[in-house]
């Protein structure tokens, strides 16, 4: 679920929502790693 797109763009993050971003941006980031890894 992405509620972060529905708020306001000038919305200061709370610190939650900061922290739930950086997961799913990690989380991203590690799936992509794992998938580079297998192609090579």
């Amino acid at each position: 679920m992405r509620t972060g797109s529905q708020l306001p763009a000038k919305k200061i993050i709370s610190a939650s929502e900061r922290i739930r971003w950086n997961a799913c941006s990690s989380a991203s980031i590690n799936i992509g790693f794992v998938l580079t890894d297998r192609v090579d």
